[in-house]
């Protein structure tokens, strides 16, 4: 599952927890406020769940929980059922607010700990518990629902499940800003509530209903036949597994589908139903060529499973893209040959995916679901095969196929949405979102700026010399199925005709950049004081980790109105102070990015300075200060926020401070025979500014500014020359993975290239060495023609341009500065009109964001700094 998928239900513009959610149904509320008997209160906050309690009744912190289970059919009835038993108990309890969100807590975009549950009941102790149960169970019989993956089920019963944990949110945030949840040990200590897609229980705490034991299995095999020996991937709607057939030996891939999931009052077909459709719909096609051949279809206890043949030698569309050939937006400096050997790929794979899919056509199946990670591809011969068929539409034999409305979003039509069966022009139009997602993979921004499609990719094309008319091939077959053969001839004959690409001369004016920045400041100064205040469209991160963290929250927009506009709205200043109040070391994580220190140095910045003090000083206290060391959460980033304290008010407390944390760092830091190195706390070596060595070296070349002392300086260059002998690319670029075991490669500020070469830039500066600025060099080769997928600052163009505007300032180069104004003007391109001003999508490109690390303040704050030749933000210190 997306982590963001459930941030986009409550509103289609902007990512909205959930918390927020306000039901515009009577169904579940209205229902049990009718069932209850006076003296008890029915909550009436926004959120996806509605508490009911007796009056005076108690909450215990923690205890053994109920859950119920339901289908969408039963869940009325369920609530008529157990509402006497409840109320006569006079147990507190909570249940989903409408059948659009359970119709979400049973889906696949659900997490597995949570998914399934839509009543929840809190007994006094386990003899209540006990006595809970027991009546639930004699009452709940004939009715069916998901099972609860984090619970176990309670003597046979289809809805009934139970789990140990906190009832109440007890517990603190962890590093990174997320809350976690505590309950109380066995031994008066406080332990992590686990909450997991599997049944846990506490040390100290028995079962009130033990199985005997049984022993663990040393393999999983299903059907005596098929034995698991891997997972390629896991949902709550089921798994998707490596086998190997005992019988025959065939290496195999095993599908699996759990009842009741994906099932809505919309659609009653859950995911065994469309698994059965699959099997269907591959015994169709399995002698195309086009499919993996089918083998078995069979139900092991309540899960039903789909035995295909895995296909050799092919890749997902989505890993072929992210391969250094393809697309051609993410190729810096195209030569003609690759422009020539991309185009003549792209037909080759066009003409096989539509030949394919005429196949398909013939034989009665509409795909539905057509996109980059359900086709196959062979890089050499470019033949493809098509996988996931759940929500096809098979009309074979006579027979009704299914109308399943699950698709991925940008590609395909709205019939199934609409419970209208999927055309097969449906599918041509998302045969055109794959091709032009070869070209450049935004097609999932299409769907909050459809009119920006055409335009995004005309652009693309002229920069990097696609003809025209592989463009249209691209662009046009989905409105021209009829066409297809004729837009595939005219782009095969075009490719003759490639010239070499040429470099656009930069186009963007300076006094264009100022009013674009004044536009989205517009915009942010209205999403902050309208329709609420302090309450703009963020980044999802902001709804898991804090409101005012400069990265996804609001201080990070006030830094950037700030700069570009001098002064703040005396609102937005007040409910910034009123904001930080709740700031605390329980609630809010010390780092720099995420929380306190960054919010610190916002604060300072923007005038509110003895707020500022306060505010570094917690973060300065926090008991989980060293639980990572990276600059983006952990120490580093807090004694960066210290030197720069020192910085701007001579305190020497800032400087004692960040000295002391340098000795914590040195401890953390792991050397190896290229330098030094920081596994990050999930055990991976990140390259990079945010979570890499890059960055913990900008902190310690600083300190060295400061003190002088020779063990910084040492400490800074083991850790740049990590970074630089794990560098990719020819002679003349330069290219970092992601982390030092992904195959990825990362241009970014955040994580790879860029943020290494500001680095760089900084050690030149510092000590003057040659081979600093030659690899800053050999970066920037790398990255001139860039285009990213994102348009923000952490991952996207904006922190691209900012190091090309870095490179401008340090060398005084002229070809510097305009490639970074050509990155402004690609930034554009994904620029939103809106009454009140400019705004761009953030990350995932599937809502708007005004954030500095992934939305328009980011953005504004790199166009600003271009027009003005400006600083980096929060200066050179």
């Amino acid at each position: 599952m997306r982590e963001f998928t459930g941030f986009i239900i409550v509103d289609p513009e902007r990512y909205e927890s959930l918390d927020r959610y306000r039901s515009t149904q009577s169904d579940y509320r209205g229902l049990v406020s009718l069932l209850l008997p006076t003296g008890w209160t029915l909550s009436d906050e926004p959120g996806v769940w509605c508490g009911a309690a007796p009056e005076g009744g108690v909450i215990p912190a923690q205890g053994f929980k109920i859950h119920i289970s339901a289908i969408h059919e039963h869940a009325p009835t369920i609530l008529r059922t157990i509402l006497p038993i409840l109320t006569e108990e006079r147990v507190p309890f909570k249940f989903l607010v409408d059948e659009q969100m359970l119709g979400y807590m049973s889906s696949s975009d659900c997490p597995g700990s949570s998914c399934g549950k839509f009543i929840t009941i809190y007994p006094s102790d386990v003899r209540h518990f006990v006595r809970m149960m027991e009546r639930l169970h004699a009452v709940t019989a004939g009715f069916a629902g998901p099972y609860i993956l984090s619970d176990k089920r309670y003597r046979g019963s289809k809805v009934l499940f139970y789990r140990y944990g906190a009832f109440k949110a007890q517990g603190r945030v962890d590093i990174f800003g997320e809350r976690v949840y505590h309950i109380q040990g066995a031994d008066g200590s406080c332990v992590s509530d686990q909450r997991q897609p599997f049944f846990f229980l506490p040390n100290g705490v028995a079962d009130p209903f033990p199985d005997d034991p049984e022993p663990e299995p040393s393999e999983v095999v299903l059907k005596g036949r098929y034995r698991i020996t891997g997972v390629l991937a896991q949902s709550s709607k089921g798994g998707v597994y490596l086998a190997v057939d005992l019988e025959t030996g065939a290496e195999l891939v095993v599908k699996e589908g759990r009842r009741f999931i994906n099932r809505t009052a919309a659609s009653p077909h859950d995911a065994v139903a469309c698994l059965a459709n699959e099997y269907r719909v591959l015994k169709i096609l399995e002698d195309t060529g086009l499919t993996p051949r089918p083998y078995d279809f069979f139900e092991e206890w309540e899960h039903s499973f789909i035995v295909m043949e895995r296909i050799q030698g092919k890749r997902s569309l989505i890993s072929y893209r992210a391969s250094s050939d393809s697309p051609l937006a993410l190729i810096s400096n195209p030569s003609w040959q690759d422009v020539i050997d991309y185009c003549t790929r792209f037909v080759d794979i066009a003409r096989n995916l539509t030949d394919a899919l005429r196949k398909i056509h013939d034989l009665g199946v509409v795909v539905h679901d057509l996109a980059p990670q359900n086709i196959l591809l062979d890089p050499t011969t470019r033949t493809v095969s098509f996988v996931d068929f759940e929500s096809a539409h098979c009309t074979a034999g006579g027979q009704d196929g299914l109308i399943v409305p699950l698709q991925t979003p940008g590609f395909g039509g709205p019939s199934a949405l609409r419970g209208e069966k999927p055309t097969v022009e449906e599918d041509y139009q998302a045969l055109s979102g794959v091709l032009c997602d070869l070209i450049f993979p935004v097609t999932s921004f299409f769907t909050i700026n459809p009119q920006s499609r055409r335009r995004l990719y005309s652009r693309i094309a002229r920069e990097k010399g696609i003809p025209g008319e592989v463009l249209a091939l691209a662009l046009d077959i989905g409105e021209s199925p009829s066409s297809a053969d004729a837009l595939l001839e005219s782009a095969r004959r075009s490719i003759a005709a490639v010239r070499p690409p040429e470099p656009l001369p930069p186009a963007a004016k300076a006094h264009e950049l100022s009013a674009a920045v004044e536009k989205i400041a517009e915009y942010a100064v209205w999403a902050l004081e309208k329709p609420r205040r302090l309450d703009p469209p963020t980044d999802y991160r902001r709804f898991i980790t804090n409101d005012l963290n400069i990265s996804y929250g609001v201080a990070g927009i006030a830094l950037f109105l700030h700069r570009v506009k001098g002064d703040l709205p005396p609102s937005v200043r007040g409910g910034l102070l009123e904001l930080s109040e709740t700031a605390g070391i329980r609630d809010y994580p010390p780092g720099l990015h995420i929380g306190l220190a960054g919010i610190a140095l916002a604060f300072h910045e923007i005038g509110l300075k003895e707020r500022a003090k306060a505010l570094m000083a917690m973060a300065n206290a926090s008991p989980i200060l060293h639980d990572n060391l990276d600059v983006f959460y952990g120490t580093a980033g807090v004694g960066l926020a210290n030197l720069w304290f020192f910085h701007v008010t001579k305190r020497e407390e800032y400087l004692d401070q960040a000295a002391a944390l340098s000795s914590r760092l040195k401890a953390g830091l792991q050397k190896t025979g290229d330098g030094y190195c920081y596994p990050s706390s999930d055990g991976i070596t990140y390259h990079g500014y945010a979570h890499g060595a890059a960055g913990i070296a900008q902190f310690f070349l600083k300190l060295y500014q400061c003190t002088g002392e020779p063990e910084h300086l040492e400490l800074a260059r083991g850790l740049l020359d990590f970074e630089m002998a794990h560098a990719r690319g020819a002679d003349d670029s330069l290219i970092w993975q992601r982390s030092r075991d992904e195959n990825v490669v990362s241009p970014y500020s955040h994580i790879g290239s860029a943020g290494i070469g500001c680095v760089l830039l900084d050690f030149h500066r510092v000590l003057g060495e040659p081979r600093d600025l030659a690899a800053a060099r050999k970066i920037a080769r790398h990255l001139y023609g860039k285009y990213s997928a994102f348009p923000g600052r952490f991952a996207g163009m904006a922190g691209l341009g900012d190091f090309f505007i870095d490179m401008h300032q340090h060398t005084g180069e002229v070809h510097y500065r305009e490639e970074a104004h050509r990155f402004a003007e690609r930034i554009m391109l994904f620029a939103i009109e809106k009454e009140h001003g400019i705004v761009f999508p953030g990350e995932e490109l599937v809502r708007i964001s005004t954030d500095l690390g992934t939305g328009s303040a980011g953005i504004g704050i790199f166009f600003d700094r271009l027009v003005r030749d400006g600083d980096r933000l929060l200066g050179d210190f």
